[in-house]
């Protein structure tokens, strides 16, 4: 029989291994993969606050732990869309050239 607590590890867990995953496909540039498991991830997260998990202290290092992978993952993702900008502004500015080229030849 599943007691509450185990429950709430077995979800303490699917929430670690879903940010640990998008984590991984993160740094992999897989962004389509990291979005498909953000809906999963962020039901979980909803079902494990309503259950005010967060709130006992038994499991304030495992909740703290998972902030510290959620902070990463955002961390990494900001870095993609700093670099997607990046590469957005180089191609306007190329376009700018060449379309300044045609219209001088």
């Amino acid at each position: 029989m599943t007691t509450g607590t185990d429950k709430q590890i077995h979800q303490l867990d699917m929430l670690q291994d879903l940010l640990e995953e998008q984590i991984k496909l993160a740094r992999q540039n897989k962004i389509a993969d990291v979005e498909k498991l953000s809906a999963q991830a962020g039901a979980l997260a909803e079902e494990i606050t309503k259950g005010r998990i967060p709130e006992q202290a038994e499991f304030k290092d495992r909740c703290e732990h998972l902030a510290e992978l959620y902070r990463k993952l955002v961390l990494i993702l900001t870095a993609h869309k700093e670099q997607a900008g990046d590469q957005l502004r180089r191609i306007s500015e190329g376009r700018k050239t060449l379309q300044t080229y045609r219209s001088n030849v």
